[in-house]
């Protein structure tokens, strides 16, 4: 053994350490999800180009005097293609082609990535940081310096490999909820996100403008995420793609933290129910016709996945549809479709006074082309609540509003204790310029959930919500046989424990408890942690039926 190889290994024994390639697993490995396929680095320009038979590895760390050595499966040196050298905001330093063995050189070094044909890739080779040194018909390596292998495990979240994953790339320095950035992606999956061949997984690769997304969770130190995908590093031409089947193809997505929520499932669960509550109205209702074949009736739908950026493991997140026009088939621009958001609880949100559209009580989600007929259409709402005589404003609701929808929002916050969805937190909006519907987004303050997550509703709290505000006050009085009869639709087929139990459980499924736990060792301050989970929604649910029911009887 040469005394370089003693120098390394200090007092260590080195016949102790010395082990061989199949036995030792290093702390940080390469998996062929954080390389990206059809891409090759050019060995004139060291950008990423098209090449179908080549795959590009995600970046590795490095810095000046490193040497890395490519070894095959048999442990012999290997070739890579072609090479590039990165500084600390992943900008091209340096670049080469083939060469089994590499010594960076560049002061700025920060990373490194290299090509090499996909057929090569067969899960066994090594990437090793240092000198190998050759021993009784083996090859050994230091396993102290060894830094990287692919198509192995990356870290402790790696071993669930069921989850889809997405990767991002770049320069993230300065990223806010106004600053997007734009960044190589590579996402792994599958159409309907549980699988359990990952080679046999859907995989995109491309571009993304990336940015913080969300009000209040901005301050948390996991983030959520806005993200648009593009074809092209420019941006220009948009990457539309169906995640899940019955998503359509879109190239805007949410990405989750669920931060105040680690049991991950309260804005999902939450979705699905009023999307079943959608798909049960009556066949007449304006938001039945119009958003039956949309996934849960408009709003939100997602599932669990792993975040990287820069190959660091982020969480586990949601990959989500967005509050946008296109999960309601809104078109922006139309003559008069338009989405309202509610952004904060006001008396124009409580339907108490005229409602401002300009950001302070409702904001454009989709604009039409010419605005000037929204602030009357929309407060016909509160104008048709003014008038004294019943058969008068009933008629006149009905004119400008779906009632259905309103009363399911009733029942909707009553039984789920949607305390931050009464007057904000809910959509509103109108397919012909004349009747508006609600529709409700960011559930995760549900099943008792307080909006920071640092605690819970009392089960016996909040039971009148389906009064809340002056809407909901006189479509009570109004409508409070339909109100009753459809409480008790709901509470026989839809929000009740049996179908609770059947939607968190599917959810939740492939989340396995280690990966949550982790959550909790990577961000302390996760509210929650010990309680929050499907026992406490079902706990809690099963206790709130027992005194909202009674209470709706009784009316």
């Amino acid at each position: 053994m040469p005394d370089t190889y003693a120098r390394i290994m200090g007092r260590r024994n080195a016949k102790e350490i010395k082990k061989n390639i199949e036995t030792v697993e290093p702390v940080n490995w390469i998996i062929f999800s954080e390389a990206i396929s059809g891409k090759k680095i050019d060995e004139n320009t060291g950008e990423l180009t098209d090449c179908d038979k080549s795959t590009t590895t995600g970046f590795i760390p490095v810095k000046k005097g490193d040497k890395l050595t490519l070894l095959s499966s048999t442990l012999s040196p290997m070739y890579w293609t072609t090479y590039a050298v990165y500084d600390e905001n992943y900008q091209v330093i340096s670049f080469g082609k083939s060469a089994t063995s590499i010594t960076i050189t560049d002061e700025g070094a920060k990373y490194f990535r290299f090509s090499i044909g996909s057929s090569f890739l067969t899960g066994q080779q090594t990437l090793t940081k240092g000198d190998v040194y050759p021993g009784t018909g083996e090859r050994y390596f230091d396993p102290y310096t060894t830094i990287r292998v692919i198509n192995r495990r990356v870290d402790n979240a790696e071993q669930y490999n069921h989850l889809p994953r997405i990767d991002f790339y770049g320069d993230i320095s300065g990223m806010s909820k106004d600053i997007k950035k734009v960044l190589e992606f590579c996402y792994i999956g599958a159409t309907n996100y549980v699988y359990n061949d990952r080679e046999a997984a859907k995989r995109f690769s491309g571009f993304a403008k990336v940015k913080w997304q969300g009000a209040t969770s901005i301050k948390y130190p996991k983030k959520n995420y806005s993200i648009n995908l593009y074809k092209d590093k420019e941006c220009t031409e948009e990457y539309n793609i169906e995640f899940k089947t019955g998503w359509g193809k879109h190239n805007k997505y949410v990405l989750k933290a669920n931060f105040i929520d680690p049991s991950h499932a309260r804005n999902i669960i939450g979705a699905k129910l009023w999307g079943q509550m959608v798909k049960s109205r009556n066949a007449l209702s304006i938001s039945y016709k119009k958003l039956k074949d949309y996934p849960n009736g408009g709003a939100v739908d997602g599932y669990p996945i792993r975040v990287y950026f820069n190959g660091e493991y982020k969480g586990l997140y949601t990959f989500n549809l967005p509050k946008d026009g296109y999960t309601f088939g809104m078109t922006e621009g139309s003559e008069y479709e338009c989405l309202l958001s509610a952004e904060q609880t006001s008396s124009g949100t409580n339907f108490e006074d005229t409602a401002n559209i300009d950001g302070t009580d409702f904001a454009y989600v989709v604009r039409p082309r010419d605005t000037s007929w929204v602030f009357a259409s929309f407060n016909a709402i509160y104008n048709a609540l003014q008038k004294t005589d019943t058969n008068q404003k009933k008629t006149a609701l009905e004119a400008c509003l779906d009632i259905e929808s309103i009363i399911d929002h009733m029942i909707f916050t009553t039984l789920l204790t949607a305390n931050d969805n009464r007057d904000k937190n809910f959509l509103m909006g109108t397919y012909d310029g004349i009747k508006w519907f609600l529709s409700q987004y960011d559930m995760d303050g549900t099943f008792g959930n307080r909006w920071h997550g640092c605690g819970y509703y009392s089960y016996k709290e909040s039971i009148i919500n389906y009064k809340h505000g002056k809407l909901c006050q006189d479509i009570l009085s109004l409508y409070k046989t339909e109100f009753k009869n459809r409480y008790a639709h709901v509470r026989g087929n839809i929000i009740n424990t049996g179908n609770l139990q059947d939607l968190l459980s599917n959810f939740l499924v492939d989340v396995p408890i280690k990966l949550l736990e982790r959550e909790s060792e990577m961000y302390p301050s996760i509210p929650g942690t010990a309680t929050n989970n499907i026992a406490q929604i079902i706990n809690y649910m099963e206790a709130r039926f027992a005194v909202v029911d009674p209470a709706i009887n009784a009316l």
